[in-house]
């Protein structure tokens, strides 16, 4: 009994990794794809959201933020956006 329950466990464990592991390949295919800009953080606002100036043209967005990348944002964060102004992701200062 003991080792079909872990037998079942370990199932459920690969099924769960496959999937986690084609959503990254999928989103490591879109980060491929598409050119990213360069945006400050000026704001981090409550409700996920950031205020950020897009590097070059100065332009300002609100956009709406993954709740990891929320979490992670400060005033002159420089974060890679996309076309969307998406935060794809935070950018390591030199």
């Amino acid at each position: 009994m003991e080792i079909d329950s872990l037998l079942r466990r370990i199932e459920t464990l690969q099924r769960e990794n496959t999937r986690e592991l084609e959503r990254i390949r999928r989103e490591k295919a879109q980060l491929k794809r598409m050119p990213l800009s360069v945006a400050s953080v000026v704001r981090v606002m409550e409700g996920g959201e950031a205020h950020l100036r897009q590097q070059g043209s100065n332009r300002e967005y609100i956009v709406q933020v993954k709740e990891e990348l929320h979490r992670a944002l400060k005033p002159g964060t420089k974060v890679a956006v996309n076309d969307s102004f998406a935060i794809v992701k935070i950018l390591k200062e030199p």
